[in-house]
């Protein structure tokens, strides 16, 4: 499997981010701006390509694409139901002509909420509706079984434990779902789900002094595999787990951005 996790496109609340009224401004749904939709565009046309370009690009000799020069081929494509993920991955799915499945699990951390200025906390929100979720993406698959007024139910907000929880429990089911197979998975999430999940696929444990940066429209990959293409001396390239190694080919790529749209 060829997992590919990418951090929604610029939001309103990031946008906001080091102003001084950053908390009583912010939106427990915010949607893109209109440099995160020029992000967005761009990180789609990353993902689909110029055929042209790839038909001529130089073959790696072990045919691991490294740099995606030859294609992404995307098999499956996953995002949160937050708006500004299915804003963002909605731009890639109508690229792609491609299905676009909602995953509640891969929300950021915790959760849907509000800050209420005048006690200082954040309240737990009732979430998009099926309704607001139609609106969001007319190509976004949901469980008829969410809950109607709203999927995530007012629930408080999310602990670091229930954050770590939630990691492994992604990536234990894109195992159950995509392990062993040649699928090209994207997942279209948030940044602080993201260290979570890199930590849980490296076998990291998660601390204030660790953290892997994930700009608004960046990309990561991971190979993840029986190892048929290890070999001995290729130790470097790869974290070992048990029985499942992983290669990460790539964190954090924002080539297809110009400077001005990196955030």
């Amino acid at each position: 499997m060829q997992l590919y996790f990418a951090r929604h496109a610029e939001s309103f609340n990031n946008g906001l981010e080091g102003h001084a009224d950053y908390y009583t401004r912010r939106k427990a749904e915010p949607g893109l701006t209109d440099r995160g939709r020029a992000q967005a565009a761009r990180l789609a046309a990353l993902i689909v390509g110029d055929a042209e370009r790839h038909s001529h690009a130089c073959r790696h000799r072990r045919s691991r694409n490294p740099w995606n020069h030859e294609g992404f081929e995307i098999s499956h494509m996953y995002c949160s139901f937050q708006r500004r993920a299915v804003e963002t991955a909605t731009v890639i799915a109508e690229a792609a002509d491609m299905d676009l499945a909602g995953w509640p699990d891969i929300h950021e951390c915790g959760g849907v909420v509000d800050y209420d200025s005048a006690d200082r906390k954040f309240h737990g929100t009732a979430g998009a509706t099926a309704t607001d979720l139609a609106e969001w993406s007319p190509r976004l698959i949901i469980d008829d079984s969410m809950d109607p007024d709203g999927w995530w139910g007012h629930r408080t907000m999310e602990s670091r434990d229930g954050s770590a929880d939630r990691a492994d429990r992604v990536y234990r089911k894109l195992l159950e779902s995509h392990g062993g197979t040649d699928d090209r998975v994207l997942l279209v999430s948030h940044s602080m789900f993201y260290v979570f999940f890199i930590c849980r696929v490296l076998n990291l444990t998660f601390g204030s002094e660790l953290w892997f940066t994930l700009n608004n429209a960046a990309l990561t990959r991971l190979d993840i595999g029986d190892g048929d293409d290890y070999e001995p001396g290729m130790d470097a390239g790869w974290q070992k787990l048990p029985g499942l190694p992983v290669r990460v080919t790539y964190m954090n790529r924002l080539d297809h951005l110009p400077v001005e749209l990196v955030s």
